[in-house]
């Protein structure tokens, strides 16, 4: 079987978790099916990370192509002309995989999205209106209409497909996303890490930690709330917050709200962040705080739990499909709730040990060859039934 995929995300920016997910995805796929050929497609004049560049000298079974078309010009002819026909550019291919949702015309193969969440859907309001023009540009519902399976990583994004865009069930493939991250491997690989040119800024211990993008929908604002109540609390004066991760739409008001609640010195803002420095703030948390309005997975979550750091997450979405029982759950439209969640683990070392265990068991249930395998039996299954 030859499989082509669409990796034009990677070269368009920083990493991010869809950004995580697609390497992952492609390398346990080559890893899985040797006898396989992956062709594996970009345009633009950007290049993607060292990472997806080493594929062709890791991989036998895989070759890299690049188009150096730029690529709104790509997207405008991809859209407007249908063209190129991408399975024809890979030299043909018998399955086709999109894991992120951008326009990919095809002239005779069927294909398989991955569509992470709908939360451009389900919530426009946390998006800005340049990325709400995207959204509708790339016409992700046509695109979902058209393809022949639609992976997704939650039930609650399979429900939200069929709510929204009345998806057949019987077309959504349910596979949720792995992780292998090892809190041992990370400690004795960079036992004395320093963040090189802001170790000042970094505290050792005593702190929450938030890790992913800074913006509205996460309601990290919300965690900062949460702080300042615990503060009010002289057993917390102390206590900090640590907010790791690049800066999304409407970011900065997280910064305006911890200066007008007066805790602006005991949150950190530290951008965006290596993988050494992610795997030493995951060692030094007291715990994690995600408590998002909407997520089509939670991977920074699963993250968390493998690392062994108690988390607080939310309710609803899909949140409590990744978290199980390892996690506490809390309304994150209240920020009351989530205070009250961070001061149980903060104040019971019986609990925080009870939730740390619990999310390292949770954790190992996610693996990254599990994800693999159901991914490519979908493609083998859609490949060798050419008729829905």
């Amino acid at each position: 079987m030859t499989i082509g995929i669409d990796i034009r995300h990677l070269a368009r920016g920083p990493s991010t978790g869809i950004a995580e997910v697609t390497c992952e995805l492609i390398e346990v796929l080559a890893r899985l099916a040797p006898e396989d050929r992956i062709r594996v497609f970009y345009t633009g004049r950007r290049i993607p990370p060292t990472r997806v560049l080493s594929w062709p000298d890791t991989f036998v079974n895989l070759t890299l192509t690049r188009w150096r078309m730029p690529n709104r010009l790509f997207d405008f002819a991809a859209r407007g002309l249908r063209f190129p026909k991408l399975d024809l550019v890979l030299g043909s291919v018998d399955i086709f995989l999109s894991p992120h949702a951008l326009v990919a015309p095809l002239r005779a193969s069927r294909r398989v999205v991955v569509v992470h969440d709908l939360s451009f859907v389900a919530h426009p309001e946390f998006f800005s209106p340049a990325s709400r023009r995207w959204h509708r540009l790339m016409d992700i519902r046509q695109q979902a209409r058209e393809a022949a399976r639609l992976v997704v990583p939650s039930q609650a994004t399979a429900r939200d497909l069929t709510r929204f865009w009345h998806v057949p069930k019987e077309r959504i493939r349910v596979i949720p996303w792995g992780t292998d991250f090892s809190p041992k491997g990370a400690s004795e690989s960079i036992p004395d890490f320093k963040f090189p040119g802001r170790s000042g800024q970094v505290p050792t211990s005593n702190f929450a930690l938030y890790l992913g993008a800074v913006e509205a929908r996460k309601n990290v604002v919300g965690i900062v709330r949460a702080l300042a109540l615990l503060a009010r609390e002289p057993a917390f004066r102390n206590f900090r917050l640590v907010i790791a991760g690049p800066e999304g739409w409407k970011g900065t008001e997280v910064v305006r709200e911890a200066q007008m609640l007066g805790i602006g010195s005991s949150v950190v803002f530290l951008g965006y962040v290596s993988e050494g420095e992610k795997q030493a703030l995951y060692r030094r948390a007291s715990l994690f705080v995600y408590p998002s309005f909407y997520e089509g997975f939670g991977l920074p979550v699963l993250e968390a739990m493998a690392a062994g750091v108690p988390v607080v997450t939310s309710a609803i979405s899909s949140l409590p499909e990744v978290a199980g029982d390892a996690a506490l759950l809390v309304d994150p439209r209240q920020p009351e709730d989530i205070a009250i969640a961070m001061r149980e683990i903060l104040n019971d070392r019986i609990l925080a040990d009870t939730l740390a265990a619990r999310g390292r068991a949770r954790a190992a249930q996610f693996t990254w060859e599990k994800t693999g395998q159901a991914v490519l039996e979908t493609l083998r299954d859609v490949a060798a039934n050419p008729h829905p």
